[in-house]
């Protein structure tokens, strides 16, 4: 039988002897209880975590990092002292001034136009200098690239990336930066990297054990305010974590509702 990320959420408030939901919220607006509102806040980033501390092989990556994921307008194109330069969606950083956009051929090295951030206007506009004429003024993704400072490439990080295990050249200096980017010292670079896969019937048993754990332990105080329980919870994920490192734990507390009498009302 498969199983959801709904399975996984009641089965943590049963833990705590809540009552169960009939669906994750999408909102807050859509929250109508307090077990709810706190798996709304609480079972994605709970999930992540468990996620990534176990690190399952099956959830390991490995991927050719693009240089940039959208598209760019330049004014002109041509060398000129200063030109607006338009993303297509949210890209520029504000402090990106003195930074280099250069132009990518399709074999991902380095083309004809460069150009330097000479102003920030927004996350989708800055003006630029451009000193070296740009083959093409509305170059696509990852046909443009920024050098960013102190490294000499930056990238797209993927989309389910949920935590960063390196690069292939273990002697690169990297960083990971905003909106899901990460700066390197390297070309070409291929990043490993546990992805977050948020259907739990791809999991295996110690990682769905582990997210059951670890909402339990997200959700414990808001719902029963409780310290002890939360403590419990925590515990329990931490045995998962424990035998996942071959530590020879074996589990010793069954999955049973904690008692009505300890959970107090908050609704």
């Amino acid at each position: 039988m498969a199983l959801a990320p709904l399975d996984i959420a009641n089965q943590a408030l049963s833990l705590l002897g809540a009552g169960s939901i009939a669906s994750i919220p999408t909102s807050y607006a859509a929250t109508d209880t307090i077990e709810a509102r706190t798996i709304f806040r609480q079972y994605e980033r709970a999930v992540k975590s468990a996620m990534a501390r176990l690190d399952p092989s099956y959830l390991r990556h490995t991927a050719a990092l693009p240089y940039s994921a959208v598209a760019l307008t330049l004014a002109s194109g041509a060398v000129i002292a200063s030109e607006s330069c338009t993303a297509a969606s949210a890209t520029w950083l504000d402090g990106c001034k003195g930074q280099a956009i250069l132009e990518v051929d399709a074999d991902g090295v380095d083309g004809s136009g460069v150009s330097e951030i000479i102003g920030y206007t927004s996350s989708t506009v800055v003006t630029i200098e451009t000193t070296t004429a740009w083959d093409d003024a509305t170059p696509a993704a990852n046909r443009w690239r920024l050098v960013p400072r102190d490294y000499s490439h930056e990238y797209v990080l993927p989309a389910d990336c949920l935590t960063i295990r390196g690069l292939d050249d273990s002697e690169a200096l990297w960083t990971p930066v905003s909106q899901r980017r990460l700066w390197a010292d390297v070309a070409n670079a291929v990043l490993t990297y546990t992805r977050y896969d948020e259907d739990p019937d791809n999991w295996d048993t110690m990682l769905q054990d582990a997210s059951v754990y670890a909402v339990a332990a997200a959700c414990a105080y808001p719902i029963t305010k409780q310290h002890t329980i939360v403590a419990d919870m925590v515990q329990l994920a931490e045995g998962v974590y424990a035998q996942a490192a071959g530590q020879g734990f074996v589990e010793q507390q069954p999955r049973e509702p904690v008692s009505g009498s300890l959970l107090r009302d908050v609704r």
